[in-house]
């Protein structure tokens, strides 16, 4: 064969060569485990990448007390995630194993760190080139308020990731803007008496008008305590216990309630004061005689 032919026969060959080994799929190029070694004895490890628009990472709870979880749905890139990982339920519920990841809370920023305590591996699901973990979240063990953090995972087949992540529960338990409201009324009703008190103006319903007017400041204080505890997707003592006092307070003064206590006094002084001018008329008429 001439060299002109055999050049054509290198030049095809080298063609149908390059043809083939772009025709491969990307999975079958990272043909490599992940966790295992390569030829040069190197442990090839996977990059993750979120997928953000399919995974859940911002959990609110308002006062739901409903079970909440984080769902990570992570792309692998680089290697090809075996098809079975040593990561199994334990009898406490728990997944133990060898190739189970390691889930770790950490802080971001200024906000509140998510406890670690809170978080817990549920479940893994493995693709060839995908990984999904299922968190569960512990509402009893994250107190009422807004939390920004980082999960970190951690894997022997992968390098380790951080993803930022946010929670957010208010308190669900009512008895707290209930207190709040009860306590406030019940101060506003006294505050309205104390000044009638001083100025020393008459009663003018019997007493026991004067303890369902209390009742009433109450059941006010605690309806305005309540609404501003709904109105809210996080309510916390320490943060709107105070605002939720001063709005209980201004219920219990102001409107039906205003009209109802001034109709308790009487708009004019006591007829104590009414002594004092008899008793100047009986000093002049000492004088006379």
């Amino acid at each position: 064969m001439s060299g002109g032919g055999r050049g054509f026969i290198c030049a095809l060959t080298m063609s149908l060569a390059l043809t083939a080994v772009t025709a491969v799929p990307v999975g079958a190029q990272n043909a490599t485990e992940c966790g295992r070694q390569n030829d040069k004895g190197e442990v090839v490890r996977g990059t993750l990448g979120l997928v953000g628009d399919q995974s859940s990472v911002n959990v609110t709870y308002k006062r739901s007390t409903s079970p909440r979880t984080f769902l990570f749905i992570y792309s692998v890139e680089g290697c090809r995630v075996p098809a079975s990982l040593d990561c199994n339920a334990h009898n406490s519920g728990k997944l133990k194993g060898a190739d189970c990841p390691v889930i770790e809370t950490l802080p971001k920023g200024d906000g509140n760190e998510i406890p670690q305590a809170a978080v817990a591996l549920k479940s893994v699901r493995i693709e060839p080139e995908e990984i999904l973990l299922h968190l569960s979240i512990d509402h009893d063990k994250v107190d009422p308020g807004s939390y920004n953090g980082l999960i970190e995972v951690r894997a022997r087949q992968v390098t380790t990731t951080r993803t930022p992540v946010t929670l957010s529960r208010s308190e669900s338990k009512p008895w707290w803007p209930i207190g709040i409201g009860a306590f406030a009324g019940l101060v506003a009703m006294l505050w309205y008496f104390i000044q009638k008190a001083v100025a020393n103006v008459k009663r003018k319903v019997p007493f026991r008008w004067l303890l369902v007017a209390f009742l009433a400041a109450m059941a006010v204080g605690i309806v305005s305590a309540l609404t501003a505890w709904r109105t809210q997707d996080v309510w916390t003592f320490d943060e709107n216990g105070w605002s939720a006092a001063v709005a209980a307070f201004t219920g219990a003064t102001t409107g039906v309630m205003a009209v109802l206590l001034a109709n308790i006094w009487e708009d004019q002084p006591a007829a104590d004061n009414a002594k004092v001018p008899r008793i100047a008329t009986e000093g002049a008429r000492d004088e006379r005689t």
